[in-house]
């Protein structure tokens, strides 16, 4: 074991003022199965709907910050691959809308109750560090609570800050060029709006 990892019935017990109200069970089993079993991957429904928003409610907000990027990025590389893809408008704006949602949707779904219980070993592991010598048991799980649990506030402030920039960048190209701004805005809402390649028969 290395030092300064708790062992996993303190870390069970420290967990419960960690978690977020209503979820202890549910991660406690999952966190039981990870670190017992050694089961890593089991879908997690609301991680897979809520995508990196649900990390974000976490707290978890570097690895909010990943999963967006690499949300992002698969959407830029399918844009790359279906340029040399004859497909019909509809079907090629079918790929373009699902495959970023379908892939985002497994890989979150399946990875989120792994990465959160990795999240909460590492943060509890360091408060424990550095504080449970020194405080007092109700002091240190009033600590971890305080530290732990949801966060609806900052991810209203990430989004509406994500939203805000959004908007600034748009009204910045409309000031600057009307034209260029609306074909900016119909090709961002319109998926089919992207060049296709011409299908041709011999």
């Amino acid at each position: 074991m290395k030092r300064g990892t708790l062992p996993y019935n303190s870390f069970k017990r420290y967990a419960i003022a960690y978690l977020p109200p209503g979820g202890e069970e549910y991660f406690l089993k999952r966190f039981n199965e990870i670190e017992q079993n050694k089961q890593y991957f089991r879908f997690n429904l609301a991680a897979a709907f809520w995508s990196f928003f649900w990390f974000w409610y976490h707290k978890m907000y570097l690895a909010g910050f990943v999963v967006m990027a690499l949300f992002l990025g698969v959407d830029a590389l399918l844009d790359v691959l279906l340029k040399g893809v004859c497909l019909t408008p509809a079907t090629d704006g079918l790929v373009r809308f699902f495959a970023p949602m379908v892939l985002s949707a497994i890989t979150v779904g399946f990875s989120a109750d792994f990465l959160y219980w990795y999240h909460c070993r590492r943060r509890i592991n360091r408060l424990w560090v550095k504080y449970g010598s020194t405080m007092a048991d109700v002091g240190f799980t009033a600590l971890l609570k305080r530290r732990g649990g949801t966060q609806l506030t900052k991810l209203i402030f990430i989004g509406g800050t994500i939203m805000g920039l959004l908007v600034a960048t748009f009204a910045y190209l409309w000031l600057e060029d009307p034209k260029l701004a609306e074909q900016t805005f119909k090709e961002a809402l319109s998926p089919q709006s992207h060049t296709t390649q011409t299908c041709t028969t011999p």
